[in-house]
């Protein structure tokens, strides 16, 4: 069964407040905002996401599966709090992903093991491409 906008939205909020993210990261669109923004639209029995910055679009993501759906949200969600992390706690001449990616992992284990998993094998693909540089 397909969720409604207004659903997804609920879910997203309910995940936020289990990993205290602040609620204005935790608001979705449906339509695009012109600044990057990603929005959501449901069409044809899928879940779109896609973000568009002045009228170009720059990305585009389709599935069914709503906890696919749900999972590229609290990502966006997950990557700016481990970002704030790491700027507060910055340590030098280290590479900052050090602990972006560990908060990002530790926030994902917080919700869910298997999203956990999918980003630690994300994180191992972008460190086999780009190793850190510290």
């Amino acid at each position: 069964m397909m969720l409604n906008f207004n659903e997804i939205q609920e879910k997203i909020y309910e995940y936020g407040s289990i990993i205290n993210a602040p609620k204005g990261a935790l608001k979705i669109y449906p339509s695009p905002q012109s600044d990057g923004t990603p929005y959501i639209q449901i069409s044809n029995n899928e879940y779109l996401y896609i973000v568009e910055e002045r009228g170009m679009e720059l990305e585009r993501r389709i599935t069914a599966n709503i906890d696919v759906l749900l999972y590229w949200i609290v990502s966006d969600v997950i990557f700016f709090l481990a970002s704030q992390y790491e700027l507060e706690n910055r340590a030098e001449g280290f590479d900052s992903r050090r602990l972006i990616f560990k908060k990002e992992i530790e926030l994902f284990k917080v919700l869910k093991k298997d999203w956990a998993n999918i980003t630690e094998i994300r994180i191992n693909k972008i460190l086999e491409e780009a190793p850190y540089n510290d």
